[in-house]
C-alpha cells in the first residue's frame, strides 16, 4: 500500500482531535502535489507534458511528506 500520509482535511468528531476520521477526501500528498502544480503553471516552467508534469509534482509532495515526517 502507499503512503498517502493520511487525509489533507482530517474530519474532527464533536471539536476531539482524538476522534479523527483520516479516510476523508483528499489525501495530504494530493494536497502537496496541486500546490505544487499551482506554483508551476503560474511560472514560466521548462515542463510541458502534462504526465511529466504530474510526475514532477508528486515527486515534490513526496520530498514534502518525508521533509514533514523528519520532525
Amino acid at each position: 500500500m502507499k503512503d498517502t500520509s493520511g487525509s489533507a482535511y482530517p474530519l474532527v468528531v464533536n471539536g476531539d482531535p482524538c476522534l479523527q476520521l483520516h479516510d476523508v477526501g483528499m489525501t495530504l500528498k494530493d494536497y502537496f502535489a496541486g500546490q505544487v502544480l499551482v506554483g508551476f503553471l503560474s511560472g514560466h516552467n521548462k515542463v510541458n507534458l502534462p504526465e511529466e508534469m504530474a510526475s514532477t509534482c508528486y515527486l515534490y509532495a513526496n520530498a514534502m511528506i518525508q521533509e514533514r515526517d523528519k520532525e
